[in-house]
């Protein structure tokens, strides 16, 4: 009491609530109320992109300006496959293109082939599956740091040139993980594991590599996880299980399980040997990977443990394609468009490094260019 009049108590500060009682605006899809604005203006973008390139795409190809065999391998692959009951057997390759690739989500695109049979169903569904790909992009940026920011992160994908490569060189089914992996990343980033899941293992039914991809995202997880717990190490035991990463609304996020992350690189790396050891050989690729996959990084040794040891036993082959002129080119085109603001965040960048070191390796020099679909 000062002067007959009673001074309220102080506010308590705000407190982040847990996971489960997150508000609409951050939910996986839209409630009701503000959150409509802004999934119409990310709808909108993701249509504007769509549009533009699948006529890109139309007008390129009607104009016989399509200058690569992969289009056609493809095409003819999914026409075998539809029209003769034949395993996406094409001509060029000889044999199936199980053969060459592992792309188990060819299955479940030939039933689309099938009620459009043309090429431009298969370079929209293309371009459809890369413009998806802002929706997580969305989805994580909003999560940390807020529903601006994941609208503007979402336009900074869909404007990303590399993108832009993946989808205009012919048609490739590395375009169709692109959207379920980061699907994944959000779900490891907030600690939603069905989504983690669902993303990672529609991702690995693209190619054969992906495994090397979810090897990558295990080996992320486990460091997100390390510097969570090192940042609550002082907080209370109930904060800590509430999770540490804030949300726009107060949710708080779980750090990856340790179970998902060793999960992850167990699963990529059977898919990884399932299909070299298995699949691809059972349709006569068994050349192709001595020649085509194995052969394209013999400068620095036969096999995974050769490559790895490459540093030490062939400094001079490691050193000397890694420093070379395309390389440095390819790797500066990636984060360039970024004002290199990925390498501050290096550590993130694991996710990609088994892919990325294959592509710096090769010898193919197609693999050093940020504007194809490598």
């Amino acid at each position: 009491m000062t002067g007959g009049t009673e001074v309220p108590p102080p506010e308590a500060p705000p407190v982040c609530e847990p996971q489960a009682s997150r508000g609409a605006e951050s939910s996986a899809f839209p409630g009701s109320g503000s959150a409509y604005p802004t999934w119409l203006a990310l709808g909108g973008m993701i249509v504007g992109y769509v549009w533009l390139f699948t006529f890109f795409c139309w007008r390129r190809h009607a104009s016989f300006l399509v200058g690569d065999w992969d289009l056609g391998i493809i095409e003819q692959s999914f026409y075998t496959a539809a029209r003769l009951g034949m395993p996406f057997y094409n001509t060029y390759e000889a044999i199936s293109h199980f053969g060459f690739h592992n792309s188990v989500i060819f299955l479940f695109l030939l039933p689309i082939y099938r009620l459009f049979l043309s090429t431009t169903t298969l370079l929209f569904l293309q371009s459809l599956a890369l413009g998806l790909g802002a929706v997580p992009v969305f989805l994580l940026a909003r999560d940390l740091c807020g529903v601006r920011t994941g609208l503007a992160f979402a336009a900074l994908y869909l404007g990303y040139f590399p993108l832009h490569g993946v989808n205009y060189h012919d048609f490739h089914e590395v375009s169709f993980m692109v959207a379920p992996f980061l699907l994944a990343l959000w779900g490891l980033r907030t600690g939603r594991r069905g989504w983690l899941w669902t993303g990672a293992l529609v991702g690995l039914l693209a190619r054969e590599d992906m495994g090397l991809l979810l090897c990558g995202m295990g080996c992320l997880g486990l460091y997100w996880r390390h510097g969570e717990l090192a940042a609550t190490a002082s907080e209370p035991p109930e904060e800590r299980k509430a999770g540490r990463v804030c949300g726009e609304d107060g949710s708080r996020f779980l750090p990856p399980t340790v179970f998902d992350c060793i999960a992850l690189m167990i699963v990529g790396g059977l898919w990884t040997y399932f299909s070299f050891g298995v699949v691809m050989p059972a349709f006569g690729g068994a050349e192709v990977l001595e020649k085509v996959h194995m052969g394209r990084l013999a400068a620095l040794g036969h096999g995974p443990i050769a490559w790895l040891l490459s540093p030490v036993l062939r400094p001079a082959a490691f050193w000397g394609k890694l420093l070379t002129g395309p390389s440095i080119s390819y790797l500066l085109g990636l984060v360039g468009q970024l004002a290199l603001l990925p390498l501050l965040a290096l550590p993130t960048l694991l996710v990609m490094t088994p892919v990325l070191c294959v592509n710096l390796f090769s010898s193919f020099g197609g693999m050093h260019l940020f504007t194809s679909h490598y």
